[in-house]
């Protein structure tokens, strides 16, 4: 019975592993201009059960899309956004997008 209750246990904190994802991100270059920050919200797509949504600025409504983890690398995620994909890897608490031009830090839970 008791390994039956931790295998229960187990498997029922085991089917949110991405929850440390969820929330608002936010660019840590002062001077960004393009893409500043994000949210990440559970979704259910045909690609992923999480979706990232871009806040105002240039080419938001264009990055925003679901977001999918690399089955190999699960700190490596792609956006799939509309009009072309965003790679971010997640490190240390940050997400790294692009030649690390791009580097977001979670600044509250969703």
């Amino acid at each position: 019975m008791k390994k039956l209750l931790f295998l229960l246990i187990f498997t029922l904190a085991g089917c949110d592993s991405q929850s440390e994802i969820y929330g608002h991100w936010k660019n840590i270059n002062s001077d960004c201009d393009v893409l500043c920050s994000f949210s990440i919200k559970k979704q259910d797509t045909a690609y992923s059960d999480a979706v990232v949504i871009f806040d105002k600025g240039p080419f938001y409504k264009a990055a925003s899309g679901p977001l999918i983890q690399d089955k190999n690398n699960k700190n490596r995620y792609l956006v799939r956004g509309a009009t072309g994909d965003f790679l971010l890897v997640l490190k240390n608490g940050r997400f790294f997008g692009t030649n690390n031009n791009f580097i977001y830090e979670k600044i509250s839970e969703e």
